[in-house]
């Protein structure tokens, strides 16, 4: 399972990345995550963020990531009826990085929460490759949406929320009217709950 989510973290991750580069004619990297595994994940039972060691950006707390966003909300923001939280992970070894895997009709969606050591070393190198991401105001403290990397990115004092889509399917992003608009609406509800 491990493997999965760094694998599909990466190809977020590397999306955008690739949505900054200015002047390049390569192709974009593909956004279908790897297919899904037959093991059956459930996620964890409600519990309150967890503190751990101090880094960079603050302590690094880990979240429940059924409480973060739940599978309704993931649902009404995307309009797709079999939106459902895949996976869900603390990933320690980045120092405080907290994800959530969806899938869909096609799509995968990655909510992710930075904290400690994964937002200096993670989050923020992220944010500096996307500068010229257009803004989205109203959400956090700062927020940037890439059309190209189809992944919005959200600060909260020293915190910092991905929201990233990719297809399984092609053209399944299609689906959701306004792929922008949906990540907003979520990337509020996350905002509250951390």
């Amino acid at each position: 399972m491990i493997a999965i989510r760094r694998t599909t973290w990466a190809a977020a991750a590397l999306l955008l990345l690739a949505g900054c580069s200015k002047g390049s004619n390569a192709a974009a990297p593909s956004t279908a995550p790897p297919s899904a595994p037959s093991a059956v994940v459930t996620a964890p039972s409600p519990t309150p963020p967890e503190a751990t060691t101090t880094g960079g950006g603050g302590a690094a707390h880990y979240y429940d990531c059924s409480t973060l966003l739940t599978d309704a909300e993931a649902r009404q923001a995307t309009g797709i009826p079999d939106m459902a939280l895949f996976t869900a992970g603390k990933q320690k070894e980045a120092g405080g990085q907290t994800y959530c895997q969806f899938f869909g009709g096609g799509l995968s969606m990655a909510v992710s929460v930075f904290t400690g050591p994964s937002y200096s070393t993670v989050f923020l190198g992220l944010a500096q490759s996307v500068a010229s991401a257009s803004n989205v105001p109203g959400v956090g403290d700062e927020a940037k949406w890439s059309d190209q990397a189809q992944t919005l990115g959200i600060r909260v004092g020293d915190l910092g929320i991905t929201i990233a889509f990719g297809e399984l399917d092609d053209g399944a992003l299609s689906q959701v009217p306004d792929v922008e608009g949906a990540a907003v609406a979520m990337g509020k509800l996350v905002v509250s709950r951390v």
